[in-house]
């Protein structure tokens, strides 16, 4: 099984299938690679595709130092360097997002050929000067509220959460994706909620200076389309694009439309 050893001695979890332009998949809070194996099964066949478990998730080591979207960069970029990938395209769904707005401010664009950002905002914070946070009113009570459901341990409120976050998936979705998403440490959950919580990436979208593909899920519970509309206006070399008849959960819920997409894109 293929495993990189970051620089701070955590082992992760990785998948490299395919030849060809190199992308990586980027998955997003409590989940794993497995949500992208609609489009990684279809990619491989003229490209090279990444997929990894970010630390604390899936088959990757759930240590607990780390846990914070600087480190997940970092181990972005160390895998990249690792496996030789520059120049690299980055698709992120989710926090995966975070993590890419996170690795432009640390190492910049001169690595990156294109990148994908799935459902996500650049501030999840609602507040006087921003009105497009979660649910389009997530204030700091709110995020209090959150912390104090899952704090106490992740998996007894993973299935309730998930059951909101992606209410557009089938039944069969929704109990897979309850499955993998229970796995997840609660200090993992935690630290990493508290980390998207807390960053600010509006500044971060100008300096973006490659191609990059917009995307969001036209009935998301958790985003309305003026957030994706926000960042496509933002990023200088940008394509926006919506999914009908889904949510939050894009890789899973229109599988077909993302690859399509990605493929046109890429």
């Amino acid at each position: 099984m293929p495993y990189f050893a970051t620089t701070d001695n955590v082992e992760l979890y990785y998948e490299d299938k395919g030849a060809g332009e190199p992308i990586v998949f980027v998955h997003g809070w409590t989940c794993n690679r497995h949500f992208f194996d609609e489009q990684i099964s279809a990619l491989r066949e003229e490209y090279r595709v990444v997929s990894l478990d970010l630390r604390g998730h899936g088959d990757s080591d759930h240590p607990e130092q780390g846990l914070t979207l600087e480190r997940l960069a970092t181990d972005v970029d160390e895998l990249v360097s690792y496996l030789d990938l520059s120049p690299v395209s980055l698709v992120g769904w989710s926090m995966g997002a975070h993590v890419i707005f996170e690795y432009v401010e640390q190492f910049g664009c001169d690595d990156l050929e294109r990148l994908v950002l799935i459902d996500m905002s650049p501030k999840l914070i609602t507040d006087d000067e921003w009105e497009l946070g979660l649910y389009g009113e997530f204030g700091h009570e709110e995020n209090l509220e959150t912390l104090a459901l899952f704090t106490p341990g992740w998996a007894r409120v993973a299935e309730d959460i998930f059951r909101d976050l992606l209410d557009t998936l089938s039944d069969e979705q929704l109990e897979w994706v309850i499955r993998e998403t229970e796995k997840t440490p609660t200090s993992t959950a935690v630290n990493l909620w508290v980390a998207m919580v807390t960053n600010d990436y509006r500044e971060t979208l100008p300096g973006i200076d490659v191609p990059t593909l917009v995307t969001y899920g036209e009935e998301s519970n958790l985003y309305a389309p003026e957030v994706a509309e926000f960042m496509a206006d933002r990023i200088p070399d940008s394509e926006l694009v919506g999914f009908s008849d889904v949510g939050h959960g894009v890789p899973l819920g229109t599988p077909t439309e993302l690859t399509e997409e990605l493929e046109a894109f890429l």
